[in-house]
C-alpha cells in the first residue's frame, strides 16, 4: 500500500505519526517503511487504509475484516462490470474491477508493504496505478482571465474498458448568483452572436502533479456540452515534415451551450482515444474575461523598477573582464519596440530576460490577447505576464530624448544619444571631460557655447542645436560635451530656464538669491525646491522657472516626465496652470480654472443616462487631481434644505419627546399599520435625540462596497470624530487596514437578524457576541418600516439589556424615513427603497460639519477599469431592482463636485 502512495500522501502520513515530512519521494517512502517495520500504532494502520481507500476507493469493497488486509493485486484483464454507472459529476467515478487477495498476517501490515514478503506472487505483475478522481492537478494561470469560481474541479478522464475509444460524462450545475453574472456580462457582437465577459471555461492537461500543466488534448477528442457538439480549434499546421498535426492546447469557452438556469444541470460528454502512459484530466471554471487594457493597467499598479536596478545592470555588463582580451566600453540600445517598430511609449520587459532592450507592453499584450504566445520578441524566451516590469531608466531616456531612436550607455551608466551622421555637428578635438559625481549619471550629453565673458559669471547650455541658417560658415566656436552631475551643483544654485519669444529654450545656471522679486510671487514646491514662475516685468522674457542642478532634476525636454512630480503647487499663474495640469500629477488647488472646468464637467450630466459609464470614470478619475475643499456656502444651503424636509436632529430616532406615549405611530410602508406605543416600548424610547446640529466636526459614513479593499482608508475612517456603518460588517484584523475599527452609530437590518440569527427566538449569544466587536457603538434598526420588523427589532433591546450591555438601542422614525425618500426621489433616486447607505448620509450632512463617504461605488469596476467584488468582503450581490445604488452614486458624485461632501474612490493617504 505505502509504495503506492504519491508524495501528498507520504507527507500526510509521516506528519500524522510525527516524522520529518520533508525531502524528496525516496526519502519519504524510505521513512515510511522504517515506521512500520519498527512496529507503528493501530491509529497509523489506520490512517494508512484511510489514505489508501481514497486513492483506490473500489479496491477494499468485500472486505468485512480491514485490518485483515495484507496486500491487493490488480487483474490484468482490465475489464469493468457492466453495471458500474458512470457517476463523474458526483464525484465517483467508474474503475476497472480488482481483486484482492489477503494473507494471514505475521505482523500488523508487513506483509502489506513489503514486496519481498509475497512470494507466492512472484509470477503476478500488477497493472499500473489506476488515476484518482481528483488529482492534485494544477493548471498554469491564464492572464487574460480571473477564475471566479470552480465547477469541476480537475478529475481524471479515467479509461473503464479496455477498448481504444473512452467516453465519460459530467454534470455541473450553476448557482442562481453564477447565472446572473453570467447574463450581465453579456454583449452582442455584430452578425447578431452573443459573447459573454464571464465565462464558463472547460480545461483539459495532462494529469500530471510535478508542475502547473498547460492546456493539452488526447487524441480524437470530441466535446458535447447538454447534448450539443462543441466545436474544437482548428489543427494547426506541423512544424516540421513527419510530425503529427495536433490541436492548439487552449481553454474551451462553452458559455454558448450552456443551460443558463440554476434549477436546470448541465451535461459534458467527452470521447477521446486512450494513449499508453498518458493520463488526462478535465476541469470546469467560472471566469472573467480580461483585456489587454486592464492587463496593463495591473502591470502599471505593480510599480515602475526603479532606474537604478537598470544602471546597475549596465555597469556589469560593461565591467572589463581581467581575464579577457577583448573589453567591452559602451552598449548601444534602441528606443525603437521591435514588434512593431515604432517607438517606445511604455518600456517593458521580462525578469527572466538578460538583455536590456525593451519592448512596448501594450503591444505585446495586445498581441498576447490575439495568440497567447509570451514570448520575448528580443531573446525568444518565454516572458509570462508575472515577469513583466516596466523599466523606469528607459522611461527616463524616452522623456528626455525625443528625437533619437537609439542611445549609448557607458561604462558608468551614464548615456549619450546616438544621432545620425547627417545631424551630427563639428566637435572639438578636444575628447569629452567626465566630471566624477556621487550619483549615477543619466543626463544626455550636451552641447555646450561657451564665451570669455560668459565664463566669468555662467555656464550657458544650450539644449538644442540650432542653426540660423543652413550655408553658415563659421563653426560654432568651443564645443565640447559635458556630464551634468551632482558635484557640479551647490547647494545655493539653481538653473534658470527661460524662452524668448520665438527662440528655443535654453538653460543657464544662475544664484536662486539673484532672481527679481516679481519671479517669486508664483513660485510653487516642485521636487522640493522652487520652480515655475511667470513674469511679464522682464521684457522679452516668457516662460521662467527655477529647478535644481541634480541629475534627478527635470530640465526642459524632461518635464512631462510624471513619476518626478509628486508635490503640489501653490499658486500657478493662469497662463501656466493649463501646461501644468497637463504634466502633473496633482492636487490641484479646488478654485483654481481647471479644476473649475472638470467639477463643470459631472455637473452637466444632469441624468446618468446622458453619459456612458466608461465617460463618467474618465471625468471622475480626472477630478481626482484636484484637491477637494468644502464649499461652505453650498453645503450651508444644502443642508438648510434638508433641515426643512427631513430634520435629522428632531426625528432621526424615535423618541419620547416625537412619539409621546399612547401615539399611534403609523409605519413607513405598511401605511394601513398602526403600532400603539404602548408604557413598556415607550421606555424603551430615548428621551430626546442624543445627537445636536452640527455637534461632529468631521464625520465617516463608511459602505461595504468593494472599492474599499486594498484602499487602506482605515487610519482615515478611525480620525473621524463620529463613524457611521451599515449593517453589521466585518471589522476584523483581515479589514482593519482597509475600514478602520471605530464605530459610533451601526445599523442592522431586521433581515439579518431573521437570517443568521433565527429572529434572537434560539440562542442570542451569539448576536450579543457580534455587537461586542462594535465595542459602545449604538445599534440603530428600521423598526417601523414595516409590520414584519417590529418584533425582531425589540427583541435586540431586550437582548442587550439580558446581557447587561452599555450599547444602546435606536430605531428610525419612520415619517423620517418617508421624508428622507420623498426627496431623494425629486432628485431622481426611483426605487422601491432607497439604501441605508443613503439615509445614513443624509443624516449625517445635518448632524455633521464635514462629511467623508468611504466604500460607496454601484459599478462592477472601479473608476480605472479594473473589476471589483460588489463588497470588500464578500461578492453576495443585492436583490436585482431593490435599490437603485447607480442612481445614488451619481448624486454623491454631484455633490463631491459642489463641495458639500467628499466620496473616496481611490487609495487613502492618512492625516
Amino acid at each position: 500500500m505505502v509504495s503506492s502512495f504519491r508524495v501528498s500522501e507520504l507527507q500526510v502520513l509521516l506528519g500524522f505519526a510525527g516524522r520529518n515530512k520533508s525531502g524528496r519521494k525516496h526519502d519519504l517512502l524510505m521513512r515510511a517503511l522504517h515506521l512500520l517495520k519498527s512496529g507503528c500504532s493501530p491509529a497509523v494502520q489506520i490512517k494508512i487504509r484511510e489514505l489508501y481507500r481514497r486513492r483506490y476507493p473500489r479496491t477494499l469493497e468485500g472486505l468485512s475484516d480491514l485490518s485483515a488486509i495484507k496486500s491487493s493485486v490488480f487483474n490484468l484483464d482490465g475489464g469493468s462490470s457492466p453495471a458500474e454507472p458512470d457517476l463523474a459529476a458526483a464525484g465517483i467515478h467508474a474503475l476497472p474491477s480488482t481483486s484482492v487477495t489477503s494473507h494471514s498476517p505475521s505482523s500488523p501490515v508487513g506483509s502489506v508493504l513489503l514486496p519481498d514478503t509475497k512470494p507466492a506472487f512472484e509470477m503476478q505483475q500488477p497493472s499500473p496505478p489506476i488515476p484518482p478522481v481528483h488529482p492534485d492537478v494544477q493548471l498554469k494561470n491564464l492572464p487574460f482571465y480571473d477564475v471566479l469560481d470552480v465547477l469541476i474541479k480537475p478529475t481524471s478522464l479515467v479509461q473503464s474498458s479496455i477498448q481504444r475509444f473512452q467516453e465519460k460524462f459530467f454534470i455541473f450545475a450553476l448557482t442562481p448568483q453564477q447565472v446572473r453574472e453570467i447574463c450581465i456580462s453579456r454583449d452582442f457582437l455584430p452578425g447578431g452572436r452573443r459573447d459573454y465577459t464571464v465565462q464558463v471555461q472547460l480545461r483539459l492537461c495532462l494529469a500530471e502533479t510535478s508542475c502547473p500543466q498547460e492546456d493539452n488534448y488526447p487524441n480524437s477528442l470530441c466535446i458535447k456540452v447538454n447534448g450539443k457538439l462543441f466545436p474544437l480549434p482548428g489543427i494547426a499546421p506541423p512544424p516540421k515534415n513527419g510530425i503529427e498535426q495536433k490541436r492548439p492546447g487552449r481553454p474551451l469557452n462553452i458559455t454558448s451551450l450552456v443551460r443558463l438556469s440554476s434549477a436546470v444541470p448541465n451535461q459534458i460528454s467527452i470521447s477521446w482515444a486512450s494513449e499508453i502512459g498518458k493520463n488526462y484530466s478535465m476541469s470546469v471554471y467560472l471566469v472573467r474575461q480580461l483585456t489587454s487594457a486592464m492587463l496593463l493597467q495591473r502591470l502599471k499598479m505593480k510599480g515602475i523598477r526603479n532606474p537604478d536596478h537598470s544602471r546597475a545592470l549596465i555597469k556589469e555588463k560593461l565591467t572589463a573582464d581581467p581575464d579577457s582580451e577583448i573589453a567591452t566600453t559602451s552598449l548601444r540600445v534602441s528606443l525603437m519596440c521591435p514588434l512593431g517598430k515604432m517607438r517606445l511609449t511604455i518600456p517593458c520587459r521580462a525578469v527572466t530576460c538578460t538583455h536590456l532592450q525593451c519592448f512596448d507592453a501594450a503591444l505585446y499584450l495586445q498581441m498576447n490577447e490575439k495568440k497567447p504566445t509570451w514570448i520575448c520578441p528580443v531573446c525568444d524566451k518565454k516572458a509570462a505576464y508575472e515577469s513583466l516590469i516596466l523599466d523606469g531608466l528607459f522611461m527616463e531616456i524616452l522623456n528626455d530624448c525625443s528625437d533619437v531612436d537609439e542611445i549609448k550607455f557607458q561604462e558608468d551608466g551614464s548615456w549619450c544619444p546616438m544621432r545620425p551622421k547627417k545631424e551630427a555637428m563639428k566637435v572639438s578635438s578636444q575628447p569629452c571631460t567626465k566630471i566624477e559625481s556621487l550619483g549615477v549619471l543619466s543626463k544626455p550629453c550636451a552641447v555646450t557655447v561657451a564665451s570669455e565673458a560668459s565664463k566669468k559669471k555662467v555656464d550657458v547650455i544650450d539644449l538644442t542645436i540650432e542653426s540660423s541658417s543652413d550655408e553658415e560658415e563659421d563653426p560654432p566656436a568651443k564645443r565640447k560635451c559635458i556630464f551634468m552631475s551632482e558635484t557640479q551643483s551647490s547647494p545655493t544654485k539653481g538653473v534658470l530656464m527661460y524662452q524668448p519669444p520665438g527662440r528655443v529654450p535654453s538653460v543657464t545656471s544662475v544664484d536662486p538669491a539673484a532672481i527679481p522679486p516679481s519671479l517669486t510671487d508664483y513660485s510653487v514646491p516642485f521636487h522640493h525646491t522652487p520652480i515655475s514662475s511667470m513674469s511679464s516685468d522682464l521684457p522679452g522674457l516668457d516662460f521662467l522657472s527655477l529647478i535644481p542642478v541634480d541629475p534627478q532634476a527635470p530640465f526642459w525636454p524632461e518635464l512631462p516626465q510624471k513619476t518626478v512630480r509628486s508635490t503640489e503647487p501653490k499658486a500657478v499663474h493662469p497662463k501656466l496652470e493649463k501646461w501644468y495640469f497637463e504634466f502633473y500629477e496633482g492636487p490641484f488647488e479646488y478654485n483654481s480654472t481647471r479644476c473649475l472646468e472638470l467639477r463643470h464637467e459631472i455637473l452637466e450630466v444632469k441624468v446618468l443616462s446622458m453619459v456612458k459609464q466608461s465617460e463618467l470614470f474618465d471625468r471622475w478619475k480626472s477630478l481626482q487631481m484636484c484637491k477637494w475643499a468644502m464649499n461652505i456656502s453650498e453645503a450651508n444651503q444644502f443642508k438648510s434644505t434638508l433641515s426643512r424636509c427631513c430634520n435629522a436632529p428632531a426625528f432621526l430616532f424615535t423618541t419620547q419627546k416625537n412619539t409621546p406615549l399612547g401615539t399611534k405611530l403609523k409605519y413607513e410602508v405598511d401605511t394601513s399599520g398602526i403600532y400603539h406605543i404602548n408604557q413598556e416600548i415607550f421606555r424603551m424610547f430615548p428621551k430626546d435625540m442624543p445627537y445636536n446640529r452640527s455637534q461632529f466636526k468631521k464625520c465617516a459614513v463608511v459602505g461595504n462596497g468593494g472599492i474599499l479593499k486594498n484602499s487602506r482608508c482605515g487610519r482615515e475612517i478611525n480620525s473621524a470624530d463620529f463613524v457611521f456603518r451599515c449593517n453589521l460588517p466585518p471589522i476584523s484584523e483581515k479589514y482593519t487596514m482597509d475600514v478602520g475599527v471605530k464605530t459610533d452609530v451601526v445599523t442592522v437590518n431586521p433581515s439579518i437578524i431573521t437570517e443568521r440569527f433565527h429572529k434572537l427566538e434560539k440562542w442570542r449569544r451569539p448576536f450579543y457576541r457580534v455587537l461586542q466587536v462594535y465595542e459602545n457603538a449604538s445599534v440603530l434598526l428600521p423598526a417601523f418600516y414595516n409590520t414584519r420588523n417590529t418584533d425582531v427589532s425589540i427583541r435586540v433591546k431586550y437582548v442587550l439589556d439580558d446581557f447587561e450591555s452599555p450599547q444602546a438601542v435606536y430605531y428610525f422614525h419612520p415619517q423620517y424615513l418617508l421624508n428622507v425618500s420623498r426627496y431623494w426621489l425629486s432628485l431622481g433616486v426611483r426605487a422601491k427603497r432607497i439604501s441605508t447607505g443613503l439615509i445614513l448620509v443624509t443624516a449625517a450632512l445635518e448632524l455633521c460639519e464635514e462629511v467623508h463617504l468611504f466604500g460607496f461605488w454601484a459599478f462592477p469596476m472601479n473608476p480605472s477599469g479594473l473589476y471589483i467584488t460588489h463588497h470588500y468582503y464578500d461578492n453576495v450581490k443585492p436583490r436585482p431592482g431593490f435599490h437603485a445604488m447607480p442612481s445614488e452614486i451619481f448624486n454623491f458624485l454631484h455633490l463631491h463636485s459642489r463641495g458639500i461632501l467628499r466620496v473616496h474612490t481611490g487609495t487613502c493617504s492618512c492625516c
